[in-house]
């Protein structure tokens, strides 16, 4: 740059400034770091000493919080905004998809499906509802003087926005106290899909900046439907690819592919992800797809290793990506200017939110109730647990990138408030939202555990209770075999016989084992795939080796 403009002071006093924002973005970076693993080694001793009354995902914002003051009191305001400050392109792309796709990898499956049909009325119509109620309680309380008056369609986004919810500390005390496992599933799979019903509704509400109109409202619920749509079946179809590229490769044989394994099994999710941005449609709802298609079918064709090593991975990934985000949570009290005499917007939205997850949980498990039975699995959904259910609506990672997204685009820039003259609807979206996701953090995170022993909602059925052994409720364990109808008796007769290796569950291996010749090569290839682990206790039988014939 000197030999370019010469020695002037100018181009001096321009190298110098480079080089110390160079310096003070690498201090920003290290601190950072720290942060993270503050927050990690405070959450271990928090565990360690099983203290519930204060979750870790408050512990990383009381460290952010602490360090944007720190670099606050030393650097001032406009400093720090722009060596802290991220692109949310950054969230949207490193950080959110490790943490979807994990939710969906790592599920156990039959809790999951068992309650698909409540949780799909709680993602998808609860979000609706929530959506609506939250947009025309905040529309309204401005329009009476109760608070910063937001216009109709940044109260329409922000309801969309703030309904996305992360119940990540709820579910951490959930396993640590054995929750009752249909209880977790409902509250698990629906932060698993409504953070993309929430994602893709967030989208479709800006399309309306241009206009509201009959046709346009029905242009936007038809884009809705096709990125929604359209993307499941984006992540369907690769993860559809990765089990017939392991079903039909040896590299579940040797322990010599393992790392070849892992790398493939990394690089199929993003492709979903990318795939499906490229169209124009959602990333996010594309790689939650993939995760619960890939931990269906392509599971079950990775060897022993890549199974254990895959969901310890993804795990790691996705915890780092969410400590961060709670981190920067704390942060941005700091590194965004908040606009604080917002308390009373701040208060009324968390108000419409409670109201809104009540219209939420308790109708659809009204409706949801009619159709069960009120002994079994799953049964009918009882009224302590939808109290927890409605509790458990905590707002984290995903309400707060879409908020800065809008900040950083201000999506809203109207001005509507005449005493506070400089403050967008978008500045006022973003300090809502993220205090009130540190309040769900703090005022209902905290006590859920007391909550649950309150209610007492831990499990009971002893066969249940192993899954929470071993690798926690993550662990694919040992389980009764669903009753397959509809959609499942398809995937079950055609679509796992195709895209796994001789996908059979332990009950169908006894009654194979009984009825066929353990000689043949079909019950030698079925043993190759999936070879049979005895339970705990049970007494292994050498078995006659297979016949010279057979394995030609």
């Amino acid at each position: 740059q000197r030999r370019v403009h010469g020695c002037t002071p100018e181009a001096v006093k321009e190298e110098e400034d480079e080089v110390a924002a160079e310096r003070g973005s690498r201090a920003v970076i290290v601190l950072g770091t720290c942060c993270l693993f503050l927050m990690l080694f405070i959450g271990y001793l928090l565990h360690h000493h099983h203290i519930m009354w204060m979750p870790e995902a408050g512990v990383g914002i009381l460290i952010g919080v602490v360090a944007g003051l720190f670099i606050d009191a030393i650097q001032g305001p406009v400093k720090i905004h722009h060596m802290v400050e991220f692109d949310p392109d950054f969230f949207f792309v490193f950080l959110l998809p490790p943490i979807i796709f994990e939710a969906g990898y790592n599920m156990k499956r039959q809790p999951f499906f068992r309650n698909i049909g409540v949780i799909c009325m709680f993602a998808f119509i609860g979000t609706a509802v929530s959506c609506v109620l939250v947009g025309a309680m905040v529309y309204g309380f401005g329009q009476m003087g109760l608070c910063h008056p937001l216009g109709g369609l940044a109260s329409l986004v922000f309801g969309a926005l703030i309904s996305a919810t992360d119940p990540v500390t709820v579910l951490a005390v959930f396993q640590a106290l054995k929750a009752d496992i249909d209880l977790y599933s409902m509250v698990f799979g629906e932060s698993v899909l409504n953070d993309a019903v929430a994602i893709v509704l967030y989208r479709t509400l800006l399309t309306f900046k241009c206009g509201f109109s009959a046709a346009s409202m029905l242009a936007g619920v038809g884009s809705f439907f096709v990125i929604f749509i359209g993307s499941v079946l984006i992540g369907a179809g690769v993860s559809f690819v990765s089990a017939l590229v392991t079903k039909h490769t040896v590299m579940y044989r040797s322990e010599d592919y393992l790392f070849l394994e892992i790398c493939m099994l990394c690089l199929y999710p993003y492709t979903a992800f990318m795939i499906a941005e490229s169209f124009g449609l959602s990333g996010i709802v594309s790689i939650m797809s993939a995760g619960v298609c890939m931990a269906h079918y392509t599971y079950n064709n990775l060897s022993p290793a890549c199974q254990t090593l895959s969901r310890q991975l993804f795990k790691v990934f996705a915890m780092l990506a969410e400590s961060f985000v709670f981190v920067y949570l704390g942060f941005a009290v700091f590194v965004f200017p908040q606009t604080f005499n917002m308390i009373l917007l701040v208060v009324l939205s968390f108000v419409a939110c409670l109201i809104a997850r009540l219209f939420n949980i308790f109708p659809n498990c009204f409706f949801c109730n009619m159709t069960r039975k009120p002994v079994g699995k799953p049964g009918k959904i009882s009224m302590k647990f939808q109290f927890v259910m409605w509790f458990s609506g905590l707002r984290g990672a995903v309400a707060f990138v879409l908020a800065v997204s809008s900040y950083d685009a201000q999506a809203f820039p109207q001005k509507n408030n005449p005493s506070a003259p400089t403050v967008t609807d978008s500045d006022c979206i973003l300090t809502t939202t993220l205090f009130i996701a540190i309040l769900t953090v703090f005022l209902m995170g905290g006590p859920i555990g007391y909550i649950l022993d309150y209610f007492n909602c831990r499990e009971t059925s002893t066969e249940e209770e192993a899954a929470y052994q071993a690798d926690g409720l993550l662990a694919r364990g040992r389980s009764k075999p669903m009753e397959s109808k509809g959609i499942l008796l398809y995937d079950r007769k055609y679509l796992q016989p195709f895209l796994t290796r001789y996908h059979f569950d332990e009950a169908e291996r006894q009654t194979l084992a009984a009825h066929q010749n353990p000689d043949s090569l079909e019950a030698e290839l079925i043993d190759e795939a999936h070879p049979a682990v005895p339970a705990p206790g049970d007494v292994e039988v050498e078995m006659e080796p297979h016949s010279a014939a057979a394995s030609k």
